[in-house]
């Protein structure tokens, strides 16, 4: 699965955690994650969203390695949270 949403309340979610890492890596503002799936779903402020994802889906994507990197590590470590969130209740 490898999904981007646009929803009516102008946020953006996608499962896909390389985008995900993307997006945080160039600043957009992660509202929440949600447990699903391998990785979770992760929810976006819409606000300069779209023209990031029109560029990694075209592969025009930059973005600094170490600034990917500490996003991709912060994204894993918040979908362990939700799980172990989750395990609990």
């Amino acid at each position: 699965m490898n999904k981007v949403e646009k929803r009516k309340n102008l946020n953006i979610q996608t499962d896909n955690l390389q985008l995900a890492a993307y997006l945080l890596a160039k600043g957009i503002e992660l509202e929440r994650v949600e447990k699903s799936g391998r990785f979770g779903i992760f929810f976006f402020s819409n606000d300069q969203a779209q023209a990031e994802i029109e560029k990694f889906i075209a592969g025009d994507a930059l973005v600094e390695p170490r600034s990917f990197s500490q996003a991709f590590r912060e994204l894993r470590f918040k979908v362990d949270q939700v799980r172990d969130e989750s395990g609990r209740n």
